[in-house]
Order: structure tokens, then sequence, then C-alpha cells
């Protein structure tokens, strides 16, 4: 799925609303696409795979509750057509914000729910380790949590092992995830300073780790598994392989 620059301003405040996941995701879309006046069945399905993502009986039920939640007003208006169709006027967007990119909202491989589900995580300060505090913190159930994170981690907008969605989907977390990976180099370098004070296991690692021809960041996070002690429960192929696609989810070279 190929991203762009473009993004919509999802206010924190939506956090607060106690919305369901399709009302999040159907208010990105709106955002995305302002004073668009369509029929409901447009904005019901996926302009990249035309595929329905939500009935328009859902789409009715999701923008009340967005009407009820005062970030949208409806209105009919006849549009030249036989049957008057629904305008949906945002209210203004006060307060902070984390963006949300377009290539997301559109993306074609992820149910509404998980879309929602990733929005309101990217509202976090912090995303908790657990399914449950996920779900404490965005006002879901465990169970919901579970259910569409699997979409969300098989397509790369989630990695478990570093709690952090992708960047490329929610730009506010490139911050975030740089800041990660500067301490994870700063105890790395401050490892290879005290050597000899490590333990004998903790020291052999890091001589291995250094002997690789890998990346500092590489050899970063190799250290902080080793830290933790799980470097070596894996084939030592298998670690390396997981500290570069962690780099490469961290962070842009």
């Amino acid at each position: 799925m190929e991203f762009t620059n473009r993004y919509v301003k999802m206010p924190e405040e939506v956090l607060e609303k106690k919305l369901g996941l399709k009302a999040v995701y159907m208010y990105a879309k709106l955002l995305m696409l302002p004073n668009k006046d369509c029929k409901r069945e447009y904005w019901v399905t996926n302009p990249v795979s035309k595929k329905k993502e939500m009935s328009v009986d859902t789409m009715s039920t999701v923008t009340q509750a967005l009407q009820r939640a005062g970030l949208i007003c409806i209105s009919k208006q006849h549009k030249g057509g036989d049957w008057p169709i629904d305008c949906y006027e945002l209210a203004p967007i006060t307060g902070h914000y984390k963006p949300v990119c377009y290539g997301f909202i559109n993306h074609p491989e992820l149910s509404a729910d998980a879309k929602g589900m990733a929005i309101l995580m990217c509202l976090l300060k912090y995303i908790p380790k657990s399914d449950s505090a996920i779900g404490k913190a965005i006002g879901i159930s465990n169970k919901t949590v579970g259910k569409y994170m699997s979409e969300l981690v098989s397509k790369g907008v989630y990695d478990r092992a570093t709690h952090m969605l992708n960047e490329d989907c929610f730009p506010y977390h490139q911050q975030v995830n740089a800041k990660k990976m500067k301490s994870t180099i700063e105890d790395y370098e401050e490892g290879r300073q005290v050597k000899d004070k490590l333990s004998v296991r903790l020291r052999r690692q890091l001589e291995y780790i250094e002997s690789l021809d890998e990346s500092m960041e590489v050899q970063a996070l190799l250290f902080k598994q080793a830290e933790t002690g799980v470097l070596g429960r894996r084939k030592r192929k298998e670690d390396e392989r997981k500290a570069r696609e962690d780099k490469l989810f961290i962070i842009k070279l």
C-alpha cells in the first residue's frame, strides 16, 4: 500500500467521546473529504478496493453518533435527484490533534473497525503493552482489541515487539520512534564503554553483536534483546532478521 504525506487532523478529544470504532473511522473519512456531498453508498465504499466497508444503515447510525458528539452537523439537501441526500458539515477542530495519513484511511485490506481502533491508538501518548490495557485506554473490550489487532499486525500497521504504530500511517509516531531509537543507541554505546563490568554472558553477546556487519541501529536493538535475556532464544539469524525489521519499523533512514 502506497502512502502519501497528506493527512487529516484527528482531534485528540475524539478519544474522550467514546465513539464506536466505525464512527471514528468514518469521522476520519469525512475529515479527508470535507464539504463533499455524496450519496451514502459512496461513503461506505472503499475507493481503492471498491468494496463496501459497512452498510448504509450502519453509516446512518455512525453519523448520528458523530452528530450527537458535536463533531458534525447533518442536513438534507436536494442535489438534482429525486431524493435529498445527507450533507455533513464538520465542526471546527479545537485543541491538539494527531495526523492520520490519507493512505491509511483508504487502506483496502483493513476493516473499518481495525482502522478506527488504530486511529484511537494513535491519539494515545504511549500505547500500552497488553491488549487489556489498550482496550481500557481507548474504551473497548480486551476481546475487541485482540480481534482487530491481528489485522493491524498482519498489515504492518502495528508492531507488537516495539508497541508502536507505523509512522507512514501515523506521522506523529515518527517523533516518538526517533526518540526511542536514540535511547536504544545511547544504551548500547554505554554498554560498550563499560564492557568489562558486564556479566560474562552479556559481554560475550556484546562482542558477538559488535562483530556483525550491521548498522548501529540493528546492533543497538540486538543489544537490547541481550539485556532483556531474549537474544539467543531463537536462532541467531532469526534474531538478526528481527532486529533489522524493527530498525526499519522504528526509524526512517
